[in-house]
């Protein structure tokens, strides 16, 4: 009898040990599942920010073609053809500002001369325009090696235009 009050006081033991690391186990996957979604929820706050941000200087009239144009920066390259990336293209069209080319990681051999991997050859430029606002740190260190022209953040423009 005691032998069975042993085997069902440590099968009792051994399950509640396997309750409590499952829970942490399931913790630490929830713990890191919301912090995705913590990073990824800030970053689009930061960019719906961005956008109304140019949305009132279209509204009042300016442009950031005005800063490339205060700084004498004539030729340029935009790192990023996503959303920011293509609204600044557009937004640049017959300004007398050229892009010369968008930087991209998903760049390809496909992409042809005007979208380039951050690895290739970069075509010497005034400036190059940084449109991954969550990722302007670590791009601008990395172009910086490569070119030795200014590397700008688009949120640093919309903020002084």
């Amino acid at each position: 009898m005691k032998k069975k009050i042993l085997t069902i006081v440590f099968s009792i033991g051994v399950f509640g040990a396997g309750v409590g690391v499952g829970a942490v186990a399931v913790a630490n996957v929830l713990s890191n599942i919301i912090e995705e979604y913590r990073t990824s929820s800030d970053k689009f706050l930061r960019m719906f920010q961005l956008m109304s941000q140019w949305v009132r200087l279209t509204q009042d009239g300016k442009s950031i073609k005005n800063y490339f144009i205060k700084k004498d920066y004539r030729d340029i390259a935009i790192y990023g053809k996503g959303h920011f990336g293509e609204a600044a293209a557009k937004e640049l069209l017959g300004s007398g500002i050229t892009v010369k080319y968008f930087i991209d990681q998903k760049a390809d051999k496909d992409s042809g001369d005007f979208v380039v991997s951050p690895d290739s050859e970069l075509e010497e430029v005034d400036v190059i325009l940084v449109t991954p606002v969550t990722s302007y740190g670590e791009i601008k260190q990395r172009l910086v090696k490569k070119v030795s022209c200014p590397v700008i953040s688009i949120e640093d423009i919309l903020y002084e235009v």
